[in-house]
């Protein structure tokens, strides 16, 4: 006789856990899959813009003529179109033996190497009325390679 009442609150316990499973019980996502990837393209573009701006700001700090980009800031003020980027920026420049030189003057140096560190907080309200917030901390090793022909510089190179 137990052995019946045993089985059958076990096939009733399985039955109710079937039930149980078929439900969902998750909480409704809070953001969607389309505001997601955008969010995430957004923020990679971002990131390649910040770079791109920052090899530039790097020539620019190494006295070299920086090459003009569209829509590219024209000081560290204005990277990504934040205002408050703090940059930290060092350089180490080199001869064509790849000996330490001083940066000055540039017609020895064949090689820059710049360590950057960029800081900032970033806040954005979507459309939804959620906010997002978020610290920005980078560090970036940029080595800059001046390619010459002879005596005359033909290209640079970022690695």
């Amino acid at each position: 006789m137990r052995s019946r009442t045993a089985l059958r609150l076990a096939a009733t316990a399985g039955l109710l856990g079937l039930c149980a499973c078929s439900e969902s019980t998750a909480p409704a996502s809070l953001i969607d899959q389309t505001t997601l990837t955008t969010d995430v393209a957004s923020s990679s573009g971002d990131a390649i813009a910040v770079d791109v701006s920052t090899m530039t700001l790097n020539e620019g700090a190494a006295s070299l003529t920086a090459p003009s980009l569209a829509g590219a800031p024209t000081s560290e003020a204005g990277v990504a179109g934040q205002d408050s980027v703090v940059y930290v920026r060092s350089k180490t420049c080199f001869d064509s033996t790849g000996t330490t030189v001083n940066c000055i003057p540039l017609s020895a140096v064949r090689r820059i190497v710049t360590h950057v560190s960029l800081f900032d907080i970033r806040s954005d309200t979507a459309e939804n009325g959620a906010v997002f917030s978020g610290d920005l901390n980078r560090v970036a090793d940029d080595t800059l390679f001046r390619n010459f022909t002879g005596a005359s510089e033909t290209s640079r190179t970022h690695h």
